[in-house]
């Protein structure tokens, strides 16, 4: 069963990994899943769409000129029964001066600060992609894979959110793919394909390799290859892991023909689905493997754990304001140790624990450590305190009642004194507060 559409096919295809501005945040494979996209709609499964049809811009290349140009080249070209794609791989952003919130695909060439005016705007790709739709009568079909994994100049990078809120509105002849929903982001990671997104690495196995096609009739249609981007995202072992969601999100007619399916085509990118699974269970085994036992250094270790203390409980607990400095250390350590640890990783404490007492130096040493993440705890209460942050304002409306939880500071302070003693920057630090 053929690709849906009579007519020709062109595409616009656009990946922008390298940015001219440094302040925006570089991408790894917006590049390559943009032209492993051209090599999909030119095989077979794809249509087998002609070369010279197809306008690939990837980093440089893709200029806010350019990518105009070429939109506004295939508006000119195209005719009916024609089908269009626009594919977009990188960054956007959400202006937030108004209420309208528009949203901006970023060029290669777009400045940070000014995207408003040097961005690709989606208000603009979407009126071309109605005017191709309606004077046309040909279908258009929008794939948008933006990620907010950077910054701004001035400010978070908002990128996914122009996809799922601005790039959805259906239109009889329009289709229209996005990588995830407003409040997500598009992620890539080189656990996928050796280097791609995850949006890009389903999509593209889903409709060239024919994982997607569920009734197994040979072909791929935007409904099945919905059910499969939810169905593998959801369960994808790298997401999971990572405590990551990514949803696809879809508009269009559920029966639209997306791609063909080749039996020998879909047995080799099966097989190649396959091993990247085999290998992501294994580097996933061994990276929890890894996390699990700790650093292999005993003081990173330790550090490690400390990390995930919560310091006025552990502080309260033990009673840490009221001990010699040189027994501080060594009753954390032994706290850390009558816990659920691995053989493993009781052996790092204790081997911790003999170094410093057998050496003054490294035990004034570790102490001053020590200080410096119980004080930057104390410190940063204080700061949420002096700047009225929410979780701070709650406390405050407890002020006039008995126990307030802020007693515990002043012990923080003792504790990070104590361990500081014999150096002046850190004394004078916890002293401070």
């Amino acid at each position: 069963m053929p690709v849906e559409g009579k007519g020709n096919t062109y595409a616009l295809i656009i990946g922008v990994a390298k940015y001219l501005d440094t302040d925006i945040s570089q991408l790894q494979f917006a590049n390559r899943d943009a032209a492993i996209f051209a090599d999909f709609l030119m095989s077979v499964p794809g249509g087998s769409v002609p070369k010279e049809n197809i306008k690939l811009l990837t980093d440089h290349d893709a200029t806010k000129a350019e990518v105009e140009t070429a939109i506004i080249t295939l508006k000119n070209k195209c005719s009916k029964d024609d089908k269009v794609f626009f594919y977009f791989s990188g960054h956007g952003a959400l202006e937030n001066e108004t209420i309208f919130k528009d949203g901006y695909l970023i060029c290669y060439n777009t400045p940070a600060v000014a995207f408003k005016n040097l961005g690709l705007s989606i208000d603009w790709l979407n009126k071309m992609a109605s005017t191709i739709a309606l004077e046309k009568n040909a279908t258009v079909i929008i794939i948008t894979d933006a990620c907010h994994s950077g910054r701004m100049a001035q400010g978070e990078f908002k990128g996914s959110s122009i996809v799922g809120q601005q790039l959805m509105e259906t239109k009889q002849k329009e289709i229209r793919i996005a990588s995830c929903t407003p409040m997500q982001s598009s992620i890539e990671k080189e656990e996928w394909g050796g280097g791609r997104g995850v949006f890009s690495y389903y999509l593209v196995n889903g409709l060239r390799g024919g994982l997607a096609d569920r009734n197994n009739n040979g072909s791929v249609t935007l409904g099945e290859l919905k059910a499969y981007l939810d169905t593998a995202m959801s369960n994808d072992q790298v997401l999971k892991n990572e405590n990551d969601i990514q949803t696809a999100v879809i508009d269009g007619k559920d029966n639209f023909i997306l791609s063909t399916v080749v039996p020998a085509e879909a047995a080799k990118i099966k097989q190649a689905v396959a091993e990247d699974s085999a290998s992501i269970a294994r580097l996933i085994s061994e990276i929890n493997a890894v996390e699990a036992e700790g650093p292999e250094d005993p003081e990173e270790f330790f550090f490690s754990l400390l990390k995930k203390e919560n310091l006025e409980t552990l502080t309260e607990k033990l009673q840490l304001d009221s001990l010699a400095a040189e027994a501080i250390a060594f009753n954390v350590i032994n706290e850390f140790a009558s816990r659920g640890l691995t053989q493993t990783q009781i052996i790092k404490l204790k081997t911790l624990e003999s170094k410093l007492k057998e050496d003054p130096e490294e035990l004034k040493m570790f102490n001053l450590k020590l200080s410096i993440r119980v004080n930057d705890r104390g410190a940063d209460v204080i700061r949420q305190y002096l700047k009225g942050s929410d979780e701070e304002m709650e406390r405050r409306s407890y002020y006039n009642a008995e126990k307030n939880g802020y007693e515990i500071y002043p012990k923080l302070f003792t504790v990070a004194l104590k361990l500081a003693q014999g150096d002046e920057y850190g004394a004078n630090s916890a002293a401070i507060f």
